[in-house]
């Protein structure tokens, strides 16, 4: 009797334990240290029409953003701080703030906005855990825009040797320039792929393992296969960042038409799926490097 006995305590044991809804939890600590500053950014848009006879419009957009940057050996996943974070913002009134561009046939134009946001800085501490998160909640207040001008058909888009998408943080210079990728795809404007990307870029898709050792022919390829009605980067996150080197995740999704057959497809892929990295160039100006889509589960970096 004694034998079952004992054993009955030790399944209980193992039930009980097995329920420590504890288990695993972390306990993160979220401080404010800075409250609802206004921030001004600009932002450059380029949109090439000069094949077209009608008119083009493209809308600039944002909403409500919250990036996440790790100091030191954290050792929590990004996902869970971001989550933490975005819960004490919760009830920040985020409405997206956005503006209607629009080139005229035969025109290569160059729009010059500004946006204006408020921000709320802080950190995200972990009890035991060294290291912390600095995080940046950004709300869009306004857009305008400040200036305009058609470049001419006959010049091509400046080409890597100023900073056209500079803004005042890294990770708002990045976000401009994928932006600017966006727009580029919609327009299928080549000249703008030339300048964000490094000649020898390598693109790859992590899903088929197909891979493009020039930024040039894979977009080729991209334009000739697909029509893009809309197209955004989301959920962008700075993995690390050594002031030469940047490692940046995100989401993409978008509305678009296959060519060959007129299959019409709505898409929007995981937070984490596009792993771009960036580097400096001779001017000082931030390129893109590489490209692993569909790479949701691949390490990175």
């Amino acid at each position: 009797m004694r034998k079952y006995i004992f054993t009955a305590i030790i399944l209980i044991s193992i039930v009980l334990a097995g329920c420590d809804t504890n288990a695993g939890t972390v306990n993160l600590t979220v401080n404010e240290t800075n409250a609802e500053i206004t921030e001004v950014t600009n932002e450059t848009i380029h949109m090439n029409n000069c094949g077209s006879t009608g008119e083009v419009k493209q809308t600039a957009e944002k909403s409500k953003s919250v990036n996440v940057e790790y100091a030191g050996s954290f050792g929590v996943d990004k996902v869970v701080v971001n989550g933490e974070v975005s819960a004490k913002y919760g009830e920040i009134n985020a409405n997206a703030k956005k503006i209607e561009l629009v080139a005229p046939a035969g025109t290569n134009m160059e729009f010059n906005l500004k946006w204006t946001e408020n921000t709320w800085i802080g950190i995200v501490t972990s009890q035991g855990k060294d290291g912390q998160a600095n995080y940046k909640v950004s709300v869009p207040i306004s857009v305008e825009l400040v200036g305009s001008q058609d470049l001419g058909c006959g010049t091509p888009t400046p080409y890597k040797d100023s900073c056209s998408y500079q803004a005042q943080t890294d990770l708002e210079t990045i976000t401009n320039i994928l932006n600017a990728e966006a727009n580029a795809v919609l327009q299928k404007d080549i000249n703008v792929i030339k300048q964000i990307y490094a000649d020898n870029a390598v693109t790859k898709d992590a899903q088929s393992g197909q891979t493009w050792n020039s930024p040039v022919t894979k977009y080729q390829e991209l334009f000739a296969e697909r029509d893009f009605q809309k197209l955004e980067h989301f959920a962008l996150q700075l993995v690390k960042n050594t002031g030469q080197m940047a490692w940046v995740t995100g989401g993409v999704r978008g509305h678009d038409v296959y060519i060959s057959s007129g299959q019409v497809e709505d898409f929007e892929s995981d937070t984490r799926s596009d792993h771009w990295t960036f580097e400096k160039n001779e001017n000082g100006c931030w390129i893109i490097t590489a490209l692993d889509f569909n790479a949701t589960n691949v390490s990175f970096p």
